[in-house]
């Protein structure tokens, strides 16, 4: 395996561009659940299952355990990174129907020997009545022009856009999200596809219980580079998920899966094609 030189060194800093997709394979840290039994009531209809600004006041901590691997080749480099990261996510619903977002990330890989810790970041995300997010922005200062962190970027997979007619077992619909995401001084366009489907109603932990699955497609679109920034990137990918919801509050409550990318980076020096198979482990605190 070759090492990285020059603008190569500045290439690694894209393997965590991981797209927030998640997905149902196995996970690491899989939650241990207890049994779980099916219920045979109506489902209820979605003005009982949303995010409505009058639940006030509302906090909810999310814990993300997330690993890759990513593979980076050319003709002349062949390279391959383990990353492993944990975000904690602290949400706040506000009385004007602002969800402010707060993470902390510890973050590691196979090539360090210790743990890297980030300071927390804020965000303010203004939410539609169904949880669709329709407007996000940071509140601390970004490394690029109207992008912010990656991390901010999953979001929408803590809120669940819900259905916005009544569902029942096997309802499918979507959320369409497109942000400006900085990773360092570059920004890049990333918009994410999300299906929905109803599978399940269950009694989980004395709650009523709904069990969904996501399927995920992303594009990510890199802002042509200029005399400032000669690296750009452009790729697709694609997840699914499973994911466990609080009936009544339509809260997330867990979820677990799989999300793989190809990404390709242009540099001063040429192309370098990147592959990225991420597992993720989200859960409730």
């Amino acid at each position: 395996m070759a090492d990285l030189t020059g603008d190569q060194k500045s290439i690694p800093t894209f393997l965590m561009l991981a797209i927030f997709a998640s997905g149902c394979s196995t996970p690491m840290n899989k939650p241990r659940s207890p049994p779980v039994t099916p219920i045979s009531e109506p489902f209820r209809v979605p003005a009982q299952f949303r995010w409505l600004p009058t639940t006030i006041p509302y906090a909810s901590r999310y814990r993300v355990d997330d690993s890759s691997t990513v593979s980076i080749t050319n003709d002349s480099t062949g390279k391959e990174v383990l990353l492993i990261s944990s975000t904690i996510y602290d949400l706040a619903l506000k009385q004007d129907g602002k969800l402010a977002v707060d993470l902390h990330i510890d973050s590691a890989s196979t090539d360090t020997t210790h743990w890297q810790t980030q300071s927390a970041t804020q965000a303010i995300a203004t939410l539609s009545l169904r949880g669709q997010i329709i407007d996000l922005r940071s509140t601390t200062p970004t490394s690029c022009k109207s992008g912010i962190d990656p991390k901010f970027a999953r979001l929408s997979d803590l809120v669940i856009a819900l259905p916005a007619s009544p569902a029942t077992i096997g309802s499918q619909w979507a959320d369409t999200s497109s942000t400006v995401i900085c990773h360092g001084k570059i920004a890049l366009i990333q918009r994410m596809i999300r299906n929905y489907k109803l599978l399940a109603e269950l009694s989980q932990r004395n709650k009523r219980v709904i069990q969904l699955q996501r399927i995920t497609i992303a594009q990510i679109t890199g802002i042509p580079a200029d005399s400032t920034n000669s690296i750009t990137a452009s790729g697709t990918g694609s997840g699914t998920a499973t994911l466990f919801l609080d009936q009544d509050t339509g809260k997330l409550l867990e979820s677990v899966g799989t999300s793989d990318l190809s990404l390709l980076v242009t540099t001063s020096r040429g192309i370098f094609p990147f592959r990225q198979h991420a597992k993720l482990v989200i859960q409730i605190n």
